[in-house]
């Protein structure tokens, strides 16, 4: 038989454990909200959130509908973390591998019937209130996890040619970043930790179809770069807003290198 019909049952089989995934993501999230209701601590409720998210990660793991590789990930302390977003579940892996991390999300997931107490109760939202409760959170040893291209990464760019199966690659070329990470950490002087995601395949992207999962298992590779200390406004430096731009177009290159 021809190995793209033997592909057919396994791409059908992992459809289904990933529409199980996601039915449990779902009704998990469901219940550890109602949880959340009863914890009156930002910390606590993200250890609870973080307990739960590292179960589902497993049960992604044991499913074989995914690898993880972050032995030499570091567990930073009062960072900015920043990482590019292939991948649907990048937040949830990132959460359930670094300790004491919320997340920058869209504002609009406040309102999500799943995740929407979990939103509320223990990330961050992009609105007016964030320079509010970001600096604290920061000063207070705990990290905040940013997106820099504010969505995941498009599909359109193919793998590398030539590249075996089994090779992990960054998905290129990522987005304009916007300039949050870099405002946010010029006004806080936080620490910024680089993660570059790589995969060995594109699922759960953008305009991606949900279960189209593939007929093995896409290895998640989580790399640390050098830590980015941010510049200190000075009255002879460039101005705030330049600052932060040539940040972020640091950060953006750091992100997209190859090596």
């Amino acid at each position: 038989m021809p190995p793209r019909l033997l592909a057919l049952p396994l791409c059908l089989l992992r459809a289904l454990l990933a529409a199980s995934a996601f039915a449990l993501f779902g009704l998990g999230g469901l219940l550890v909200s109602l949880l959340l209701l009863l914890i009156p601590s930002r910390r606590a409720a993200l250890a609870t959130v973080r307990f739960t998210w590292r179960l589902f990660a497993g049960y992604m793991r044991l499913t074989g509908l995914i690898r993880v590789h972050a032995d030499a990930l570091p567990q930073p302390s009062g960072a900015i973390i920043v990482a590019n977003h292939p991948s649907l579940i990048d937040v949830v892996l990132l959460i359930a591998l670094l300790p004491r991390t919320t997340c920058l999300v869209k504002d609009a997931l406040r309102h999500n019937p799943f995740v929407g107490i979990i939103v509320r109760r223990v990330f961050l939202s992009q609105d007016a209130s964030l320079l509010d409760h970001a600096p604290a959170w920061l000063a207070a040893g705990n990290n905040l996890l940013i997106f820099p291209e504010g969505t995941r990464t498009p599909v359109d760019a193919p793998p590398p040619p030539g590249r075996p199966a089994a090779a992990p690659y960054l998905p290129l070329p990522l987005l304009p970043f916007h300039r949050g990470p870099a405002q946010l950490a010029i006004r806080t002087g936080a620490p910024i930790q680089p993660i570059q995601i790589r995969v060995t395949s594109h699922i759960l992207g953008k305009k991606q179809f949900p279960l189209a999962v593939g007929a093995i298992p896409c290895h998640y590779h989580f790399t640390a770069l050098p830590v980015v200390s941010p510049p200190a406004p000075a009255p002879a430096a460039l101005p705030p807003h330049a600052l932060a731009r040539s940040l972020t177009d640091r950060l953006r290159a750091l992100l997209s290198s190859q090596t």
